[in-house]
């Protein structure tokens, strides 16, 4: 088992490494992460100063929107991929347990899309302390930076394995980012509407004071629970889903 798994994570980290860290073959699913590294760790930064490191922006952008950004540009990949590269049928047809395959599809572009989430914390660190350190060294504080160290490895690893689910029967890639799209639209967009900017103030205000009441803490723990919950259950759906002979079929 874990010698199958370690063959699944080299062979998608090679596969990621020559798809989207070719310099020789620009790939267009690049450009986002580039510009959301730009505006993140050089951009919002510098516009902020030395509120950075307690901003709202700074939580938004690497517990949510970098990994959702970073694993959700290269999972749709994960068997859509598979079968427009036409290595589907010699993957499947190898020894490898039908969790090795899974998990290895599911782990790379996790530590892929929490990895980017890290370094932009530490790009963004050296920019403030550059450009507003003045003689003093500035960081996170303790409890903010576990908090989005451990959410941003959540969210990594829930895009990964609604991702791969969504990957699991689609013909094209394309086919599976739509896929990936239509499943995530309520979980995460649907409560990014409700209190976002074009919402009411009513709507917003009692959520700040619920968020309130509970304090962080305990607002952590419980979203935190609810991912893991999301997580076992996607995994659990996948698995049950993945058939050899149904996945040659497409």
């Amino acid at each position: 088992m874990f010698r199958s798994l370690q063959v699944m994570i080299l062979k998608e980290w090679s596969e990621l490494r020559a798809a989207f860290f070719n310099w020789s073959r620009w790939n267009p699913a690049t450009l986002p992460l580039l510009l959301m590294i730009a505006a993140f760790s050089i951009y919002e930064p510098f516009r902020i100063g030395s509120d950075w490191t307690t901003s709202s922006i700074m939580l938004f952008s690497f517990s949510l929107l970098l990994p959702i950004i970073a694993v959700g540009s290269i999972i749709p990949y994960s068997f859509g991929g598979e079968r427009e590269r036409h290595t589907l049928e010699p993957l499947l047809a190898t020894p490898i347990s039908n969790i090795a395959i899974l998990l290895g599809k599911i782990i790379v572009p996790t530590i892929y899309g929490w990895g980017m989430a890290i370094l932009n914390m530490v790009m963004s660190l050296l920019s403030i302390n550059l450009a507003f350190g003045q003689g003093r060294i500035l960081f996170y504080p303790v409890n903010i930076a576990i908090g989005v160290i451990v959410m941003s490895l959540l969210i990594s690893l829930f895009i990964a394995s609604v991702g791969v689910l969504a990957s699991l029967h689609a013909a094209t890639v394309m086919q599976a980012q739509r896929t990936l799209a239509a499943i995530l639209f309520f979980p995460l967009f649907i409560p990014a509407f409700l209190i976002g900017p074009m919402s009411p103030s009513a709507w917003k205000y009692t959520v700040s004071q619920l968020l309130v009441t509970m304090g962080a803490s305990k607002s952590f723990i419980i979203l935190a629970t609810i991912l893991v919950m999301l997580i076992v259950v996607t995994m659990f759906v996948t698995l049950i889903r993945f058939h050899r002979e149904k996945l040659l079929l497409g």
